[in-house]
């Protein structure tokens, strides 16, 4: 392989951390996305760590994160989360969390992912660019926000 913007990866632990698009057992964001980098960079000393819980929010993310961090001391955190954090309970017609709670809580998640550790990285991924499709849709209509 040759030296591309991804070799940096090599030798390093990734921690994946998110809901159940990132949790193991099933095709997912990360056997998805490794599959992609080895295309690129030799992945074979990437130590990945999937720490995907189903049904996970950004609230859960910050609880779990400590342990993830001591267990495995990663090198790089990518955090996939989102998608559980915009469900509309019925009845009350809200969302698990507003927007200025899950703003907060992923600043809170970034800042203890990063204090201090000498972190190489912190990646972000967004949710899905799916809601409104969803949401007009006959597919779950009733979950998203």
């Amino acid at each position: 392989m040759t030296n591309t913007p991804f070799s940096w990866l090599a030798d390093t632990t990734i921690a994946f951390i998110g809901d159940s698009i990132t949790a193991d057992g099933r095709s997912n964001y990360v056997s998805l996305l490794m599959s992609t980098l080895s295309d690129h960079v030799d992945a074979s000393g990437v130590n990945v760590v999937n720490a995907g819980v189903d049904s996970s929010s950004v609230i859960d993310a910050l609880d779990r994160l400590p342990d993830i961090l001591l267990e495995h001391d990663p090198d790089v955190c990518v955090f996939f989360l989102g998608v559980n954090d915009s469900k509309i309970f019925h009845g009350i017609e809200k969302p698990l969390l507003s927007v200025n709670m899950y703003k907060d809580g992923y600043a809170h998640l970034l800042d203890a992912a990063d204090k201090g550790r000498s972190r190489t990285k912190v990646l972000l991924t967004i949710p899905p660019l799916l809601f409104d499709e969803i949401k007009t849709g006959t597919f779950l209509a009733n979950y998203w926000y």
